[in-house]
């Protein structure tokens, strides 16, 4: 009788939910994948993720609440590629009850890599990594503050050609190809500004900061630096941010008041960390 009501509250139960939705063919590569239960998971799942010839692709999981299965593909995804997210629903000890219980498969498509913005004249310079589903939003974000003038490109398609004219480099990316480093050093230090949103392990010993995550945390308040003549004008009020957010150790040169625009405060007003939002003066140029 226990054995019949675990097959029937098994078979009863509501279908797993997956991202991405089966079908779908406009998913970012860097997106993180997630498969959403119905009722906790107790034991290891047989999940795996395939492209369209069959290779496994390496992927990190994890189940913070129990019930949804949060996997991270180890390399971002190909542009404009298939895959197959497949997965056994039941645990383990009921698939050894149930053999014959099929694997889940969601199939799912990558959108196609954007066409760049080919404004040769353009101050403005965006590097999207295909490790960065937000990375597109910073188009919206400089258009409605009226910066119309930029161009965009791909991090793996930017040369140090696409650097010549440009006074301005939004770098969103977790790793700097080699064959960059030396070129967008170079163009800073003769006057270029670098913004670089969230910089992974590469890029902050490029900086001169930490290799090394002290923490991460998914929400703070970002309190602007009333002392900061760059911040004139903006509200002074905190405002809520989210994240995933890394505390690093910050270099010597930027755990300076006068290179820093931005703290994080936490909900009880209490400073987190470093310097949040910072500069620093390289040469002739600055990095953000």
């Amino acid at each position: 009788m226990i054995l019949i009501g675990i097959v029937q509250s098994l078979l009863s139960a509501p279908p797993p939910t997956i991202f991405p939705a089966p079908n779908a063919d406009d998913i970012h590569p860097g997106e993180t994948l997630a498969i959403r239960f119905a009722k906790k998971v107790t034991d290891n799942l047989d999940v795996s993720l395939r492209d369209s010839t069959g290779q496994i692709v390496q992927v990190k999981t994890d189940i913070p609440d129990g019930r949804t299965l949060i996997i991270q593909p180890v390399v971002p995804l190909a542009w404009q590629a298939e895959y197959a997210l497949c997965f056994t629903a039941a645990n383990g000890r009921l698939r050894g009850l149930l053999p014959g219980k099929p694997r889940t498969c969601s199939m799912f498509q990558t959108m196609a890599k954007r066409e760049p913005i080919d404004n040769l004249d353009a101050p403005i310079l965006i590097a999207e990594g295909r490790d960065r589903p937000k990375s597109r939003y910073y188009t919206a974000i400089l258009q409605a503050e009226g910066l119309s003038s930029y161009s965009t490109i791909s991090v793996e398609d930017l040369t140090k050609n696409d650097l010549a004219g440009r006074a301005v480099l939004i770098l969103d990316t977790d790793k700097l190809p080699t064959a960059l480093q030396k070129p967008l050093k170079s163009w800073v230090t003769s006057g270029g500004l670098l913004i670089a949103m969230r910089p992974g392990t590469e890029l902050r010993q490029f900086f001169g900061l930490s290799d090394k995550s002290d923490e991460t945390f998914d929400s703070a308040l970002l309190a602007p630096n009333a002392s900061s003549s760059i911040s004139t004008g903006l509200s002074r009020v905190p405002f809520q941010i989210h994240g995933p957010i890394d505390l690093i150790t910050a270099a010597p040169a930027v755990n300076n008041d006068q290179f820093s625009l931005a703290r994080l405060v936490d909900f009880a007003g209490n400073l987190v960390g470093d310097q949040t939002v910072t500069w620093m003066k390289i040469g002739k140029g600055h990095i953000a």
